[in-house]
């Protein structure tokens, strides 16, 4: 049996999805989470995280992106079918509150504009 001291960072890495938020949790490093959370696994004999490696490099990011919406893109049979559900996606967002939201009071261009 794992002693208990191993399952609070296991908790905090499963609440947040995130062991660099976990680690300011409890008041432990990054490492030190990571590590704990190994030693866990070894103790059940099990794997409880799929770790997935990040990177700085922009293009390594920019070809993971472009592969991504490949596939995103690919599910559809033809290009009339990713516009018929792109049209349907705002035709939704056209009668909900955000369709109402306004980001620029054009009354104040207005009074700027006749000002000037």
């Amino acid at each position: 049996m794992p002693p208990l001291s191993r399952l609070k960072p296991f908790e905090a890495t499963a609440r947040h999805e995130s062991l660099t938020l976990a680690a300011a949790e409890p008041g432990m490093t990054q490492t030190a989470v990571s590590k704990q959370i190994g030693q866990l696994e070894r103790d059940l004999g099990t794997t409880l995280f799929v770790r997935r490696i990040q990177t700085n490099n922009p293009l390594e990011r920019i070809m993971r992106e472009i592969r991504r919406r490949t596939r995103v893109v690919g599910a559809f049979p033809d290009g009339q079918s990713a516009l018929n559900l792109a049209a349907a996606r705002l035709r939704q967002i056209a009668g909900t509150k955000w369709s109402l939201k306004r980001y620029m009071n054009m009354d104040l261009l207005k009074q700027h504009k006749m000002s000037a």
